[in-house]
């Protein structure tokens, strides 16, 4: 049971905190202080100070032994993370009463060693707070720090000709993409399921904690989110079709501008290379996980590449720029996806690229 319930309030707690097993180790230290106190307060003579401290140690006592003894008998889980939150205040309140006792015993060395505890107690409790305190997310619910900016994301994608969305992926987000469905009257967008099948859905949302698995070939990255973790994949091909696809790491290329977190001004150049031995590759740009129409694209010598890489042979046409002009509607950051496709069918999806974009 330690290893469930306690194991579980010691990670959550310390969850985002940047904590390792250390400093895990450390707060299962800081609980069994606790627990010993909480015995302290129980073995005191009673008073009326210390009676509450004592009631909410044999409450916390029972409750332990009412879920052991259920685990034992009918197998049920043991108590955690939420469902073991009560026994944060029951044992602060059982500690409090050894520390009261301590606080009144004669021995001048016990009353000292009493006030020393309880500065290092609570010294190691503001610290957790002080280093996962922000006003973004809860360290428990992070996944869902992004579920606002997810649902403005699925508005620009309908306002730029999906449809109607239907959204696959984790089942964490389908109470939160809900309650924007209702709350914005989004009628586009269908009820979000949990566990949908991916095959039958034309947008995926999946976390940083767990990915989602998604048929290679068939989606491309709209959008990630760094504060959640969450990644937001649009439908580029079929439900069947990717699986054809061979991603091959090995056709070589590059995005050389724009920058990453780049500021672009106008109409934004996507320039690079692509090619293997003997083949100029071919390139699609993806601007949100969408091929932008009324793009120009031209191919251009790059002997800079030539001379780096001897073996990729003739580097007259190595060389893309793709150039995409600025729409109304564009303004704010963006994401650039860049395939390159090989004349036998296989494919590179190069990393994602941010920037941010303004008119002129």
């Amino acid at each position: 049971m330690f290893a469930d319930t306690a194991g579980s309030l010691v990670r959550v707690t310390l969850e985002g905190s940047g904590a390792g097993s250390i400093a895990i180790a450390r707060a299962g230290v800081v609980v069994g202080i606790l627990l010993m106190l909480g015995l302290v307060a129980a073995l005191s003579p009673a008073s009326a100070g210390r009676r509450v401290s004592q009631i909410a140690g044999s409450v916390l006592v029972l409750a332990a032994a009412g879920s052991v003894a259920q685990h034992a008998w009918v197998g049920t889980p043991y108590l955690e993370d939420r469902t073991a939150l009560f026994f944060l205040p029951l044992l602060a309140l059982s500690a409090a009463g050894g520390l009261d006792a301590l606080a009144g015993a004669s021995p001048r060395a016990v009353r000292f060693i009493g006030q020393g505890v309880a500065v290092a107690i609570a010294a190691l409790a503001i610290l957790p707070l002080i280093r996962a305190a922000n006003f973004d997310h809860t360290t428990i619910w992070r996944y869902d720090a992004d579920s606002r900016r997810v649902a403005d994301d699925l508005a620009k994608l309908h306002g730029e000709g999906i449809g109607r969305i239907r959204v696959g992926g984790n089942w964490v987000f389908e109470p939160a993409l809900n309650f924007y469905r209702e709350t914005r009257r989004l009628a586009w967008l269908e009820t979000v399921v949990r566990e949908d099948p991916v095959d039958r859905c034309n947008v995926v949302l999946t976390s940083g904690y767990e990915r989602i698995p998604v048929p290679r070939g068939e989606f491309l990255e709209r959008r990630g989110y760094p504060l959640s973790g969450d990644i937001l994949l649009v439908r580029v091909r079929p439900a069947g079709s990717g699986m054809a696809v061979l991603e091959d790491p090995r056709l070589t290329g590059s995005i050389d501008a724009p920058g990453n977190d780049e500021v672009v001004s106008g109409s934004v150049r996507v320039q690079g290379w692509a090619r293997v031995p003997g083949e100029d590759l071919g390139v699609t740009v993806y601007l949100d996980g969408v091929a932008r129409e009324g793009a120009r694209s031209i191919r251009m010598p790059r002997p800079d590449v030539a001379v780096a890489v001897p073996s990729l042979g003739d580097c007259s046409g190595a060389g893309y720029e793709v150039a995409i002009p600025f729409q109304a509607g564009d303004k704010g950051e963006h994401m650039i996806q860049v395939v390159f496709t090989s004349a036998d069918g296989r494919e590179r999806h190069y990393p994602v690229r941010s920037f941010t974009w303004k008119k002129d």
